[in-house]
């Protein structure tokens, strides 16, 4: 027996067996929308540190999802994410489905389908594709959570050019989409637009450095719901502009992407995260015509932070990664 079905202690239940969707790990289930829909669809599955996320899309969009508490370590993990599918998949009436992909916070080893240093997961090892394939009989992808988000959103902009999704979170970090897929890099590490340092002076960065972006604009460093109730002139509204404004500017001149599209915890205050950007830039570009010249106001927005970019995005993953 493989792995997945041996560290559960359960036999695999396929996604083809038409049984009443499991309800374990509180799985919260929307509104069925397509009852006995024949629709070939995919499923994607958010995992992230608090709850997991699941959504079934096809290609007029999103026509099921559920939510559940996420668990710790890798059997509770597993047990969530496979009751959670399984919801998803009855409140979208159980159409066909060819694929599932699965985005993760942490070291991803998007070929080999390994998730490693999963912090908030309490994980240090994961052979989640493995497991997934081998549960529910179904070719997965797996792939870091801020690269499976950055697909979501190409789809949910429907943008053909090349893009990079910049995640304002708990770290911050972008993923990176060309016309032909993900770019991840030699070792995994493209878009970890956080830890270049823009003050060698300035505050510690949970990463050892000094001046990190992340250090100023990170949520485990800022906390946004405050800084918002600023003023956008105030000193720390400003800093932190200048910093996402300098991540910005960096994924441009680094990458040439055409758009950069701002999402995350941020977010959430959708309209004074984006003047807040913007005057960033606009601080930037007084320095330099070069710079002024990347048309960067035309290239960046804020994405509307009700829509489910990184579950959208994982369910999107085994097409993009067959590639």
């Amino acid at each position: 027996m493989r792995r997945g079905a041996a560290e559960s202690g359960r036999e695999p239940d396929r996604l083809g067996d038409q049984r009443p969707a499991s309800r374990a790990g509180g799985a919260r289930v929307a509104s069925q929308r397509r009852a006995g829909s024949a629709v070939t669809a995919r499923l994607g599955v958010d995992i992230g540190g608090t709850s997991t996320r699941a959504v079934v899309v096809d290609e007029s969009g999103v026509i099921g999802e559920a939510e559940a508490t996420s668990g710790r370590g890798v059997v509770a993990a597993l047990d969530v994410v496979l009751a959670t599918a399984q919801a998803a998949l009855e409140s979208a009436g159980r159409p066909t489905t060819s694929s599932i992909g699965a985005g993760v916070p942490g070291v991803v080893d998007a070929r080999a389908g390994i998730v490693r240093h999963a912090v908030n997961l309490e994980i240090d090892e994961w052979h989640l594709r493995e497991q997934l394939e081998d549960r529910l009989g179904l070719p997965a992808a797996v792939d870091n959570d801020v690269n499976a988000a950055a697909l979501g959103a190409r789809r949910a902009l429907q943008i053909e050019e090349s893009l990079a999704y910049l995640n304002l979170g708990t770290g911050v970090a972008a993923g990176i989409v060309g016309v032909s897929g993900v770019l991840r890099g030699a070792r995994g590490g493209a878009g970890e637009v956080g830890h270049l340092s823009v003050d060698p002076r300035g505050p510690r960065c949970g990463c050892g450095r000094r001046g990190c972006i992340e250090a100023y604009a990170g949520g485990r460093f800022v906390d946004g719901r405050a800084l918002f109730r600023m003023p956008a002139a105030s000193p720390e509204r400003q800093r932190f502009g200048w910093a996402v404004a300098s991540a910005v500017i960096s994924l441009l001149l680094m990458v040439d992407v055409e758009h950069v599209v701002v999402g995350g915890g941020m977010a959430r205050s959708r309209a004074a995260l984006l003047e807040t950007i913007s005057n960033g830039v606009v601080a930037l570009e007084a320095d330099s015509t070069f710079i002024a010249g990347l048309d960067a106001h035309r290239r960046l927005q804020v994405i509307d932070p009700g829509i489910d970019v990184a579950a959208i995005g994982a369910a999107l993953l085994s097409r993009e990664s067959a590639r």
